[in-house]
């Protein structure tokens, strides 16, 4: 998120971030928002239920009404919570069946909140329907949205939300006990599961963050920016028979690693797969396909800066 991104009120205390690239149009307790550059829509609202409903029975109403407008919805992976400022929940991937049509992804987000009647409860439900290819670009981005951009509390009270319980009754202030002897202390190598180990090594390994991800693809584009300027600057040396063929051969490669290089950037920036990765390394290997294909590349990051509202010159966005 940055400054320029726009606050829209679900309620007094529930509020939801978006950047300028989206059409909002806001109801009675619900957003609905459309981006133009990507298609994405993003529905979010808060609803007051008799307290004592679930919140996987509040996904199941939700797929309900989702499956409505998409009869094919199935789910993608696991239920995995989610936690943003103020609130925590659940989220599930849904996908449509492939078909003729480009498939559509949906994320849904759901959570409950507190009411200020004590036999209510607020049900807190984002939804972000998305084209799968534009799904596999921003993938961290369109995942985490709900729980990087709604807020439950106010400014100054932003806190995980938890039942309210009532306040204990005043007692005389007791001195704190001695410390107690420290346990030995236990390697966290022992401590870590290998399960954990390994999600936590993919987290680092993959940007959580849509800004980051921006960067990532902005310093790609620029290497392949430069990249295609060298490579036309190479072809009038190494064509030269006055330089050595070893020294052109030197020349080839060194360009072409550092055009890798931006390929590997801009594809981590858009979240692409490993496999992708590869494809893309491939093509960049052969003479002429390599241009086009850096130029390909060059132009779906410019539209995604641009619509991030970024200037981009010719090697990149400007700082």
């Amino acid at each position: 998120m940055n400054a320029f991104d726009h606050t829209h009120q679900l309620a007094e205390d529930v509020s939801l971030r978006l950047p300028p690239t989206f059409e909002v149009k806001v109801g009675d307790a619900a957003i609905t928002a459309i981006e133009r550059s990507t298609g994405a829509l993003v529905t979010a609202f808060v609803k007051p239920s008799p307290k004592g409903l679930p919140l996987d029975k509040l996904a199941v109403s939700v797929l309900a009404l989702a499956k409505k407008k998409h009869p094919e919805l199935a789910a993608d992976g696991e239920t995995q919570s989610a936690n943003g400022t103020g609130w925590s929940g659940q989220t599930q991937l849904y996908r449509t069946a492939k078909s003729i049509l480009a498939p559509t992804r949906l994320i849904m987000t759901c959570a409950i909140l507190p009411a200020p009647d004590p036999a209510q409860q607020r049900n807190l439900v984002v939804m972000v329907e998305v084209s799968d290819e534009q799904f596999l670009e921003r993938l961290m981005y369109f995942r985490r949205l709900a729980e990087t951009r709604v807020r439950v509390g106010t400014e100054l009270t932003l806190q995980p939300m938890v039942e309210p319980s009532p306040a204990p009754a005043e007692e005389p202030e007791i001195a704190p006990p001695e410390p107690a002897a420290k346990p030995p202390t236990v390697p966290i190598a022992s401590r870590r599961t290998p399960a954990t180990t390994s999600k936590s090594r993919q987290r680092k390994a993959e940007p959580t963050d849509d800004h980051e991800m921006l960067a990532s693809a902005a310093r790609g584009q620029r290497t392949l920016a430069i990249s295609i300027l060298l490579t036309f600057l190479a072809r009038g040396i190494v064509n030269n028979p006055e330089v050595p063929a070893l020294a052109a051969l030197a020349i080839s490669i060194a360009i072409l690693m550092y055009a890798l290089s931006g390929v590997v950037k801009l594809c981590t920036g858009f979240g692409y797969s490993s496999a992708r990765k590869l494809v893309f390394m491939f093509f960049s290997t052969v003479p002429l396909l390599n241009i086009g294909l850096w130029i390909y590349l060059s132009v779906k990051t410019t539209r995604r800066l641009r619509a991030a509202g970024y200037t981009v010159g010719l090697f990149g966005a400007r700082t």
